[in-house]
């Protein structure tokens, strides 16, 4: 009998290893993502502001600084506006792309793993690649995530290799040409580039063929130039939205602190790091394990001198330094395009601190793989039942259409104007009511004074306040007058108030 299991189980772990699983675990990929997409969740605020400017404006004026401070690379936004210019303005339309580039990464990111791990890392990295439920998420919404993490997983297959010192010059070129196309449709590669470059400077010089250096200014000087006309044609003029971008990185606390003097300084670092490993491996109050895992595994490469792993974990502290000179803010879904190399990082860090033989029949190695697998398969499963979303908005305009009374006022808080005008022109019967929009405001739940007065002495006050989880704002407002009526629905919210007989 010890004999059957013993086969089996060599046979299971055969199986999982080999390139017939790994196939299977990316059409199960493929399966999570289009079941996101097919549900066709409501856009949220930053997509409908990205959607409208898409719609508003020409070939032309994309060049020029977006409205409402969103900035996404050139290359996304032409291929989006010829999409919808082809077939239509629909929510689908807008996210074909992002979601062909969430499938192409996990083929990409296969190939990357088939170059650089063991079946056992592959297995596992795959997996927790697949089952990762924000890049799946980030798979059907309407930015340029997905198509940095492509376009950095492809970089990486066709650079990161231990004989890059050997590389003739028609490879280098070609790389070359690559990272001087993908500038224009990735902002994160310049960053990927530089670590890069750090690192084949350092082989060089390690190897001792520092002689052949001038092999490889041809492909630097390639990147070199495009990132330098990209930037002076475009990014330069985003001066203005920056600044924006700055205020509102600051309330969402994205930026490193330069001066640890308190409590709060140093919370930060779990702060970002708990987010960061939700984004890239789906997994919640793990940070800790997590990092030690990964500087596991730096450890380990360095000690066996494989170097070009390291490319994956300079970014990190880069991306912290620039955070603290408030250039990029150090945010989960801003370092999506870092998920390949983490999750090789952590994989390999646990499959090196596991070092025993026959790891699939040893309790240690099988419960720390069960660890990291456990929560993206979990959640990625229930999201396939219920899929994630972030303000459906429609519900609630429909609920106030249906109980909305000819003199009624519908004050539509600052930060759900975006998604209430964009949607505007499917409900055409909310044009006979009075619409107040909020002021601009630091939080989403707060309102100015010039907005309470607008809607003082009104009996029927409808409040529309998206993504208000807590109910905040209506809080607020029992302050000042009678919450009649509410209605919640996966991100939207809706409060009907009497302000007749206001104390404002």
């Amino acid at each position: 009998m010890m004999k059957i299991d013993k086969e089996k189980l060599d046979k299971l772990q055969e199986f999982a290893l080999s390139n017939k699983f790994h196939y299977l675990l990316i059409v199960i990929g493929v399966i999570l993502r289009l079941r996101q997409y097919l549900f066709n969740r409501d856009f949220w605020v930053d997509e409908a502001m990205l959607a409208t400017n898409l719609e508003n404006r020409g070939f032309i004026d994309l060049l020029k600084p977006l409205d409402f401070i969103q900035i996404a690379p050139m290359g996304f936004l032409y291929l989006q506006k010829i999409t919808i210019e082809l077939f239509g303005y629909d929510e689908r339309i807008y996210r074909l792309w992002p979601l062909l580039f969430g499938i192409l990464s996990m083929f990409f990111f296969y190939k990357l793993l088939q170059k650089l791990a063991n079946p056992v890392v592959t297995t596992i990295s795959l997996a927790i690649f697949v089952f990762s439920y924000k890049l799946i998420y980030y798979s059907s919404e309407l930015k340029q995530y997905s198509l940095e993490l492509m376009v950095a997983i492809i970089f990486y297959f066709l650079i990161l290799d231990e004989k890059i010192t050997q590389f003739s010059s028609k490879r280098l070129l070609w790389i070359g040409l690559y990272g001087a196309i993908a500038v224009w449709f990735s902002f994160s590669i310049v960053f990927v580039m530089v670590t890069v470059g750090l690192w084949i400077l350092f082989e060089l010089i390690r190897q001792k063929q520092f002689s052949v250096w001038y092999r490889y200014l041809p492909m630097g000087l390639m990147w070199l130039v495009s990132f330098v006309i990209y930037y002076f044609t475009i990014i330069i003029h985003y001066k203005e939205n920056q600044l924006l971008q700055i205020r509102y990185w600051t309330i969402e606390n994205k930026w490193m602190p330069l001066n640890f003097t308190t409590s709060s300084d140093f919370l930060w670092f779990f702060d970002v790091l708990g987010e960061y490993f939700i984004h890239v491996a789906g997994a919640w109050n793990v940070e800790a394990l997590y990092a030690f895992f990964i500087l596991f595994a730096c450890v380990f490469y360095i000690f066996h001198k494989q170097y070009h792993h390291l490319v994956f974990i300079i970014i990190i502290p880069l991306f912290m330094l620039l955070s603290a000179l408030k250039v990029i803010p150090f945010a989960g879904r801003v370092l999506l395009f870092t998920s390949a190399g983490s999750i090789i990082l952590l994989v390999s860090g646990l499959y090196f601190l596991s070092d025993v033989r026959d790891r699939f029949k040893k309790p240690i190695f099988i419960l720390l793989v069960s660890l990291v697998l456990f929560q993206p398969f979990m959640i990625s499963a229930f999201q396939f039942i219920r899929p994630n979303v972030e303000e459906e908005i429609k519900p609630t305009l429909e609920y106030v259409i249906k109980f909305a009374k000819p003199d009624d006022v519908l004050y539509v808080s600052y930060f759900s104007t975006p998604t209430f005008d964009y949607y505007l022109k499917d409900f055409p019967e909310l044009n006979q009511y009075k619409i107040v929009y909020g002021e601009d405001v630091p939080r989403r739940y707060l309102i100015s004074d010039n907005d309470l007065h607008s809607i003082d002495g009104n009996s029927r006050v409808w409040i529309i306040s998206v993504n208000d989880d807590n109910h905040k704002l209506a809080e607020i407002l029992q302050v000042y007058g009678e919450e009649i009526n509410r209605y919640n629905y996966r991100g939207g919210r809706v409060f009907l108030f009497d302000f007749k007989n206001s104390v404002f």
